[in-house]
C-alpha cells in the first residue's frame, strides 16, 4: 500500500527558536497500515496500578470452592525463568512487522515552562518523515482521571498542553520510516520555552500554589487511620510521634516503555509493556472510537 500523502494539518507557525530538539528521545512504533479517519495517535501509555482499578470498578471480593494449597516454605518453580535466563524471552522491541513506522518524542528540558511556540518547518523537510504531531493536534485526546474520590489524578494528554510540568514532558511527536530518521527530525524541532518557577521538594510543594488548575492543592492523596482525638487523650509518661518518609520507587525493567500498534482487518492489535493490559484496551477503544471487542492488547515480557 502506498504511503498516505503528507498534509498540512500538523503545521505550526514559525516562532522564536530557543530550544532545538529536546535531548534524548523515546521511541514507539506503529505499522503504516491505514488508521481510522481521525488523526489521533496514542503512545507511551503508562499502566495504572490495581488500587486505581479498584477505585474505578469497586470490585467485590471473589469467593470460590477451590482449595488453594499453601506455598509457605514450599519450593515454587517460576514458569518464566527459563526464557529469561536463556535469552529467549520476547519483548516488544523483538517484534518486527513489515512497513513499521517509528515515533520519536521531543521532550522538555525544563521542569516547569510555558510553551510559547513550536516551529516544525525544518523537521518536516527531513528525509523519511511521515508526520509531525504538535500539542494542538491531540488537544482532544486524553486519558481521563480515575474516578476515585480519595485521589486527585489530573487528566493526562499525549503531548503537553500549554505548560511542561516536568523534565522529559513530551512536547512534539515525530513519525518517520526509521528510528534514526525520527530522532534526526526530532532534533530539528524548535520549541520556544519560557521557564517558570520550580518546586523541587514535597514539603514546599504542599504549600505552593496548585500546579493543576482543576485541584485546590498539590496533595494527590490524603488518608487517615485511627482516632487522633483518642490518641491525644491517652495518658502516659512516654508518647511517641514521628514522620515516616517513603522513598521514591524506581522500577528497573529489562525493557523501557515500548508500544507497537498494528491495524488489521478485524481491529487494532497493540503490543506494549504494561501491568494492566485490560485498562489499556479500554482506553485505546475510547481514543479511536472502536468497540472494545475490536482492540487486542498483548503484554509480553516486561
Amino acid at each position: 500500500m502506498s504511503p498516505p500523502r503528507r498534509s498540512p494539518w500538523w503545521s505550526s507557525p514559525p516562532t522564536p527558536r530557543r530550544s532545538r530538539g529536546a535531548g534524548p528521545t523515546r521511541e514507539a512504533r506503529t505499522p503504516s497500515s491505514p488508521s481510522p479517519s481521525s488523526p489521533t495517535t496514542s503512545g507511551a501509555q503508562s499502566c495504572r496500578c490495581w488500587s486505581e482499578i479498584g477505585g474505578r470498578y469497586n470490585l467485590p471480593p471473589v469467593t470460590t470452592e477451590q482449595t488453594i494449597p499453601s506455598f509457605i516454605g514450599a519450593p515454587v518453580q517460576r514458569r518464566e525463568d527459563p526464557a529469561l535466563i536463556t535469552g529467549t524471552a520476547r519483548y516488544v522491541d523483538d517484534i518486527t512487522l513489515a512497513g513499521t513506522l517509528h515515533l520519536a518524542l521531543v521532550r522538555s528540558p525544563f521542569a516547569h515552562a510555558e510553551i510559547a511556540g513550536i516551529d516544525v518547518e525544518d523537521a518536516r523537510e527531513m528525509p523519511g518523515v511521515w508526520a509531525i504531531i504538535t500539542p494542538e493536534d491531540v488537544a482532544d485526546v486524553s486519558m481521563p482521571p480515575t474516578p476515585n474520590p480519595k485521589r486527585s489524578v489530573p487528566r493526562r494528554f499525549p503531548l503537553v498542553q500549554g505548560r511542561a510540568l516536568m523534565v522529559g514532558d513530551p512536547v512534539v511527536a515525530v513519525v518517520a520510516e526509521s528510528p534514526v530518521a525520527a530522532r534526526d527530525a526530532a532534533d530539528m524541532v524548535f520549541v520556544d520555552y519560557e521557564p517558570l518557577a520550580v518546586v523541587g521538594d514535597v514539603e514546599t510543594a504542599i504549600e505552593a500554589p496548585p500546579i493543576h488548575p482543576d485541584f485546590e492543592s498539590n496533595v494527590a492523596y490524603d488518608r487517615s487511620k485511627g482516632d487522633r482525638q483518642a490518641f491525644e487523650a491517652l495518658e502516659g509518661e512516654i508518647r511517641l510521634s514521628g514522620v515516616v518518609e517513603h522513598p521514591r520507587v524506581v522500577p528497573a525493567p529489562m525493557e523501557t516503555r515500548a508500544i507497537m500498534a498494528e491495524w488489521r482487518s478485524d481491529g487494532l492489535t497493540v503490543h506494549l509493556s504494561s501491568q494492566a493490559p485490560q485498562l489499556m484496551a479500554e482506553q485505546l477503544a475510547d481514543d479511536f472510537d472502536l468497540p472494545q471487542t475490536a482492540v487486542r492488547v498483548v503484554t509480553p515480557f516486561v
